[in-house]
Parts: structure tokens; C-alpha cells; sequence
């Protein structure tokens, strides 16, 4: 793990904040796709028992062939393959050779925590935290715009009994799933709020574990969540490593909706200040300063961007509205670091804590903004997101800022 702030204990670091993904709906393909051929993948049954491998559904009595290689990365020798409509899914009918590959260095896990209601009472509001856990002994690094989150749905409108004419041995109810992707996952960590920042990466210590965090609504029922990646060990020279792919099953049920799992957050933050301060354009802002602090005896780390100059947290604020809805607090972006392909990564907190301050928005000349009460502060961390409520002093009663 990077020792970074160790011999510059309480030196000022500005926060980055990162945009929360959201879903997105599902793509569609409009080509001829390929009857026969060499193609590398992963085989994978999806928990309504479809066979699946790269853009092809898989004939069921080829899961016997193939199970042994099942969430391994193959190089498969199609020798039959059928696309009935275009555009749409081609199927495999016959298979030849199977040469297994090497595995990846990256192994994901899954944590899932239920949020609340959304204004749909037939979804939930979720938080997903993906942890990339590097188990090679050197440090890797992957790029922001590489990783991809897929989330399957089972369409619960279509008779499941009823068999499939395009695709024997399965029935309508195992193939009517939706699929949509998670996005933009490429401004995850975003520096400046709506910006896409597309150099950034990650770089994963060895035997060290990255959290990756994404909100999104998720229906009532049964769901299959995916993730992948291409890791490199440096991002400059493309020195590719193994792909590493893996689904997780999500259900989501009616007595989950009032529930929330959010934990009380076990960094504390001191000496935390409002005041009145004017940002790099000389306009109006509130600046927000506080210390992390870990808890007594125990090692934690924190996302910062460490290439940068002004070493940013990463981290978002938001404040809820009457609906219940949570919405982004403006703030000024950090320029230092946006779109130059810095790193990020985690960070022991030491012993001192970690000064750190941002400025919040008053809006521009002509359209001010009056901020909101309480607000949400949450920090990527080596668990997950850390959240803290905090309560915002009126902005013509606060101190300059020192």
C-alpha cells in the first residue's frame, strides 16, 4: 500500500469528487454475426440458465462440453453457429476445440447495500461496491475507461414455460431478459463534476483491494450483475494482463424497500469549518475544511489522487430534497488533475490525519444559489463509501476564511 502522505502529515488536500453512475438502457446489435470461427471469452450460465459466451447464446446440451470451463477465460472453436434475426443473438450449435486461459490477476467481489424507496415503488435504490482485490505480488493498474458494470434483468411480463421457436430447448421466460450497461463509468472519479475524465486509472498495491462504488435503481425481482476489466501492470505501456470477468447474483424483494444498511461511519472528522472564502475565479464560495482521522490503533486507508500536485480525496457531497431524492451539491472543480491521467489510489490515513478542504459553490454573477441545510459528505475509502451528515451554517453568518 502507498505510503504517500507519510512524511507530510497534515499538508492541505482538496477533494475530488466523483460522479455516482447511473443505469443506462440496454444496447442492441444490428450486424451479421459470425457462423463459425476461433472467438476468446468466458463461458457463463446466467442464473435463469442460459448458456452464454462472448455475444453468443450456447445451445443447452453444450453446457455439459463447456462446464468445466465455466468463468474461466477460453479460446473456443465455434464450428456451428445460427443467428435467426438481425438484429439479434446468434446461437452456437456445435463447438470443437477448447484451449483454457491464463486466469486474471483481479478478483472482484460484490457488497450490495439497499438505500431506500425511489419515486417508482416497484424499485430500490442501491449501492453497489465492487472490491478489485490485485492477488499478483506487483502493483497493477486499470483504466477507468476499461471497467464496465452490466446489469440483467428477468422479464417477469413473458410466460416462462412457453419454449422458444429461435432457440430449441429454452423458453421464452429464460431469454426475455434486459440488459443495460452502467455509465458513464469512465467519470467514476471525476475530478470536476460533468466532465468526462478519461485519462484517469487506478493503481491497485499488490494483495490490495480498490473499492468501486455505483448507485443505481433496481426493479423488484431477480437480477445477475457483472463486471470486467482489462488490467495492465503500466498504463503507458499497454503491458496487458488477463481480463478478469465475474456475475454476482442481486434479488431485490418488496420487504426490502423501506431498508436502509447504510453503517455509521468509522473515520471521524475533525476541527470541521465553514467560511466564506472566493475561489480561483475571485467569486463568492463557502470553503468546507476538516481532518480524517483513522480510529486509534487501526490502520485504514482513503482514495487520493496521488500524481497530483494537490493530492485530492476522492468524494462527493449531496443533499437530499423534499422528495427524498438525493441531488449533487455543486462545487469547484480541481483542474490540477483533470484529464491528465493521474493515478488513483489508497492511501494510509497516518497518525495525524489528513488536512483536507473544498470549495462550495455560490453560483456564478447573475444566477446565485443558496445552499441547503444539511448536506452529505462521502468519502471512497478502502470500505467502500463513508458518509457524514453535516449541518451548513448560513452563508452571511460565517467567518472569512483563514
Amino acid at each position: 500500500m502507498s505510503q504517500g502522505f507519510a512524511g507530510r502529515n497534515l499538508r492541505l488536500v482538496p477533494i475530488a469528487f466523483f460522479v455516482v453512475a447511473t443505469c443506462l438502457g440496454s444496447e442492441s446489435r444490428a450486424e451479421i454475426l459470425p457462423d463459425s470461427g476461433e472467438f476468446e471469452g468466458v463461458y457463463h450460465r446466467d442464473r435463469w440458465g442460459v448458456g452464454r459466451f462472448s455475444y453468443f447464446l450456447v445451445a443447452p446440451e453444450l453446457h455439459k462440453q463447456l462446464s468445466p470451463f465455466e468463468h474461466k477465460g477460453i479460446r473456443l472453436e465455434v464450428l456451428d453457429a445460427f443467428q435467426p434475426v438481425n438484429p439479434g443473438d446468434a446461437f452456437i450449435r456445435k463447438i470443437g476445440k477448447i484451449a483454457e486461459l491464463e486466469n486474471s490477476q483481479v478478483v472482484p467481489e460484490l457488497r450490495i447495500r439497499l438505500m431506500g424507496r425511489t419515486s417508482n415503488p416497484e424499485s430500490q435504490s442501491v449501492e453497489l461496491t465492487f472490491f478489485l482485490m490485485n492477488e499478483s505480488d506487483e502493483p497493477i493498474e486499470i483504466s477507468l475507461q476499461d471497467l464496465h458494470v452490466g446489469i440483467r434483468t428477468q422479464d417477469l411480463r413473458v410466460p416462462q414455460t412457453e419454449l422458444s421457436a429461435e432457440f430449441p430447448g429454452y423458453t421464452t421466460g429464460q431469454l426475455r431478459t434486459k440488459s443495460s450497461g452502467v455509465g458513464p463509468f469512465n467519470n467514476h472519479l471525476s475530478v470536476s463534476t460533468g466532465s468526462i475524465e478519461n485519462g484517469h486509472h487506478l493503481r491497485i498495491g499488490a494483495r490490495e483491494q480498490f473499492p468501486i462504488v455505483i448507485h443505481c435503481n433496481l426493479e423488484i425481482g431477480q437480477h445477475e450483475v457483472s463486471v470486467s476489466g482489462q488490467p495492465f501492470l503500466n498504463i503507458e505501456s499497454r503491458s496487458t494482463l488477463p481480463r478478469f470477468v465475474r456475475w454476482f447474483k442481486v434479488d431485490i424483494g418488496k420487504e426490502d424497500i423501506e431498508r436502509n444498511q447504510s453503517e455509521r461511519p468509522e473515520l471521524k472528522l475533525a476541527d470541521l469549518q465553514w467560511s466564506s472564502a472566493k475561489n480561483q475565479w475571485q467569486r463568492p464560495c463557502v470553503k468546507l475544511s476538516f481532518i480524517v482521522n483513522a480510529p486509534p490503533g487501526k490502520s485504514r486507508a482513503i482514495v487520493v489522487c496521488s500524481d497530483s500536485n494537490r493530492s485530492p480525496l476522492a468524494g462527493t457531497l449531496t443533499t437530499t430534497t423534499k422528495a427524498g431524492d438525493l441531488v449533487k451539491v455543486e462545487v469547484d472543480p480541481c483542474y490540477d488533475c483533470s484529464n491528465l491521467g493521474e493515478p488513483w489510489e489508497l492511501v494510509r490515513i497516518p497518525d495525524k490525519g489528513i488536512v483536507t478542504s473544498l470549495n462550495v459553490s455560490l453560483g456564478m454573477p447573475g444566477k446565485p444559489i443558496e445552499l441547503p441545510k444539511q448536506v452529505r459528505l462521502q468519502l471512497l475509502t478502502d470500505q467502500g463509501l463513508e458518509s457524514f451528515d453535516l449541518d451548513v451554517p448560513p452563508a452571511d453568518k460565517l467567518a472569512p476564511a483563514k
